[in-house]
């Protein structure tokens, strides 16, 4: 109603009060997706020479842009945590090895895996904000950003026979010819890790046959757990 009902109608307008609201999710990863894409082993009757590995959608460590609030702002993702634990909740030893791009962890174990044992791969990624020249937490909400994976998995049997990429060295070689009586006294197998869950509590042999596969000598082996090795 303008100028005493000259003029009349109705009329929609839009108008902002205030300052314009951000929603924050209070902890929440800078990222639009997960940081974690894949988790190994999984599931049952896993291979017990497996060896845990997580891989990521970026590399870690790694300074990244990203577009926030119309600012661009750098971060970087760091692995916090990463372990494997069994049902006992001990540790499964081993070096943690990167590949080239950084992106994909594994642990390369000590020993092999127990059989029939229940493992849980827990892995914690933070992320850090560059601030005046400096990494700090990235904390949205006041809560520090960090994405968790926890995946369980269940390992076979064990091992009837050792896969030779498992095995370092050996003397008398794989097909070798010859072989003279006084050449060396010991034969040993080398092993690119320790199997005590399949030596430990074995009798070992090693059987020498002719051409034709008759069985000339049968000796005992030992497993040295200190040197990984059987001789």
């Amino acid at each position: 109603n303008i100028l005493n009902g000259l003029i009349k109608g109705k009329m929609n307008f839009k108008f902002e009060l205030g300052e314009k609201c951000v929603l924050i999710n209070p902890g929440a990863s800078p990222l639009e997706t997960p940081i974690i894409s894949e988790v190994f082993p999984s599931g049952n009757e896993v291979d017990v020479f497996s060896e845990p590995q997580v891989a990521f959608s970026i590399p870690i460590n790694k300074p990244f842009v990203i577009d926030l609030d119309g600012k661009k702002k750098v971060f970087k993702a760091k692995i916090d945590k990463f372990s494997v634990m069994d049902s006992k909740n001990m540790a499964l030893e081993g070096d943690t090895i990167w590949n080239r791009e950084k992106d994909k962890l594994t642990l390369h174990t000590k020993e092999i895996m127990n059989p029939k044992e229940k493992y849980t791969i827990e892995t914690h990624v933070g992320f850090y904000e560059m601030v005046k020249g400096n990494w700090t937490d990235y904390r949205p909400g006041g809560v520090k950003s960090t994405e968790t994976s926890s995946i369980e998995f269940i390992t076979g049997n064990i091992p009837d026979s050792i896969p030779f990429d498992h095995i370092s060295y050996m003397y008398p070689l794989v097909n070798q010819n010859n072989f003279h009586p006084k050449e060396y006294d010991k034969g040993f197998i080398q092993l690119d890790k320790g199997m005590a869950s399949v030596f430990s509590n074995a009798k070992c042999y090693v059987r020498y046959h002719d051409q034709e596969g008759a069985l000339i000598e049968e000796m005992p082996m030992n497993y040295d757990g200190s040197n990984n090795q059987l001789q």
